[in-house]
């Protein structure tokens, strides 16, 4: 799903030596922003903070790079590249890669000398995540459920879904049996007011687009939606916009036996 390169490694070298590993390392690849900053123009200090650049956005926006030419100077280090937006690719039902036409500068300053390879690695670490938690920790918590299950591992494997007739591998029999009957026994909750959520400006479709966010939520008993994590998402800004939504949602809490109860359970938002 996400190109995630490995680190720098080495020791010190000529300037040159070092410009040429990196761009071995990074030209073409798709880098993953810690911080999903918006803006044509990026700059960094030696420690990872911004210089110039806008707020975040949606990391399916603004939380990937690629690379199309990095050049060594003697105090910084400048990337430049488009953007990667991310949205469901309908064929496998996943988020994909599609490189727009959004060209972005990123301007690094160096600590020490630009002859210093360990130094560029350490500076790199601090914009760009190079590993798997480091790219599941980029994003809002709502994302980290899917991201684990759909980020690659450093071999480029990516972690397989959960089989749908395993759902609940760490409960024992008598549990799965609890749970069964609880459910036979509790209404789930009712939609009271539920509005719709906006198509951002930036998304285009025609009149006949219909999408949908699959959420799962947690319904407290008092009819409040607490916890959100996307089960299926669409990518391009609309996930963040479904969870934004459907933080104001309201329901009938669930009831068993009588008592309101909390649940957890799928909905679909629409767009």
């Amino acid at each position: 799903m996400f190109c995630v390169a490995g680190q720098i490694s080495g020791t010190a070298a000529t300037a040159q030596d070092v410009e040429q590993s990196l761009k071995q390392q990074f030209e073409g690849k798709i880098l993953v922003l810690r911080h999903p900053i918006q803006g044509g123009s990026l700059e960094y200090d030696s420690d990872g903070k911004v210089l110039k650049g806008g707020g975040e956005g949606p990391w399916t926006i603004y939380g990937r790079i690629k690379i199309d030419e990095l050049q060594l100077q003697a105090d910084k280090l400048l990337l430049k590249g488009t953007r990667v937006d991310y949205k469901l690719d309908g064929r496998t039902k996943q988020l994909a890669p599609f490189p727009n036409r959004k060209h972005v500068s990123v301007q690094i300053s160096l600590k020490g000398t630009s002859q210093d390879l360990v130094a560029a690695d350490a500076v790199l670490s601090h914009i760009f995540a190079f590993t798997k938690k480091d790219v599941v920790d980029s994003a809002p918590d709502f994302w980290h459920l899917y991201l684990e299950k759909n980020v690659p591992t450093p071999k480029g494997q990516t972690v397989a879904e959960p089989d749908a007739d395993a759902k609940l591998p760490n409960l024992t029999d008598e549990a799965i049996a609890e749970r069964k009957n609880f459910w036979k026994s509790t209404t789930p909750p009712q939609a009271v007011y539920t509005p719709a959520p906006s198509l951002p400006s930036s998304v285009i479709r025609d009149a006949h687009f219909n999408e949908v966010v699959v959420l799962n939520v947690f319904v407290d008993k008092t009819g409040k939606v607490g916890q959100i994590r996307i089960v299926r998402p669409l990518g391009e800004g609309l996930d963040e916009e479904a969870v934004n939504t459907v933080k104001k949602w309201v329901f009938k809490p669930a009831q068993h036996e009588g008592q309101a109860v909390g649940v957890e359970m799928n909905i679909e938002c629409a767009f």
